[in-house]
């Protein structure tokens, strides 16, 4: 495995990290924070999180997107900027726990 580390002048912290293999951080516990605050990190591959995860902000996702479960408290918007919004599949039970509002036209493909 190659690596080649630059080391920085405060702290013993390095400022550049290059590897051609697996590379592993705080293996043995501790917080591992990436970038400053206000600043854009690019994963450029798969990401891959094992345990939970929290965002401290907003979720911007590109492309089509996938959840076998999704929970979400506050107001929930799908397809603002308009496309199709699909809810379980063709067969399966939908269940509205709550008031359903329809603001426009509403087609029944079969019996109400």
């Amino acid at each position: 495995m190659f690596f080649k580390v630059t080391m920085g002048y405060i702290n013993n912290t390095f400022t550049t990290l290059t590897s051609s293999g697996a590379t592993t951080l705080a293996s043995g516990g501790g917080v591992v924070n990436v970038a400053s605050s206000g600043v854009m990190t690019t994963v450029k591959g798969t990401l891959n999180v094992d345990e939970a995860v929290t965002l401290d902000s907003t979720l911007d996702v590109t492309g089509d997107t996938s959840v076998s479960t999704f929970d979400s408290t506050g107001a929930t918007s799908l397809a603002t900027a308009a496309g199709a919004v699909n809810v379980a599949s063709s067969g399966a039970m939908t269940t509205v726990k709550g008031t359903l509002n329809v603001d426009e036209a509403v087609t029944l493909d079969s019996t109400l």
